[in-house]
């Protein structure tokens, strides 16, 4: 299963944001199980400046070259660009991740402004929501 991580979601587990890092860490660890993590590279240029504020360029390149280790980076095309403007979704950078979740075949955006999303062809979910159903589907068959 492909799903497509928001930016905020990965600033939670990168700078050990709390009370969200758990969640999103708990998401990240899904990928020894066969969960694909995506991103989109325009995330990462967010992701970087954000990220650099804080923590310096050195440990933010660092950080991306783990990130870049496990999770699947999206590219942006200008039909992507294009495309985000006709999503009904309000804020365009969600459009955008949007559009791009879509052409990837990613299950779901897990983010914790799902409510950002309504309008997307691909559903979003919060961490929580996500780990949830995540736990209900892999959930061992009791004898």
């Amino acid at each position: 299963m492909n799903v497509l991580i928001d930016t905020n979601v990965v600033l939670d587990q990168a700078l050990n944001r709390e009370p969200f890092w758990e969640l999103a860490e708990q998401v990240f660890m899904l990928a020894e199980k066969g969960l694909v993590l995506q991103i989109t590279s325009s995330a990462v240029t967010d992701i970087y400046y954000l990220m650099r504020k804080r923590e310096g360029d050195l440990a933010t390149r660092e950080y991306l070259s783990h990130l870049f280790a496990v999770f699947q980076v999206l590219d942006v095309t200008g039909a992507d660009c294009r495309n985000a403007l006709m999503l009904h979704v309000r804020d365009y950078e969600d459009a955008l991740q949007a559009i791009c979740a879509r052409r990837a075949k990613s299950k779901y955006i897990i983010t914790r402004n799902a409510k950002h999303y309504e309008g997307s062809l691909v559903p979003a979910l919060t961490p929580e929501q996500f780990l949830e159903e995540w736990n209900q589907s892999h959930a061992q068959p009791q004898p």
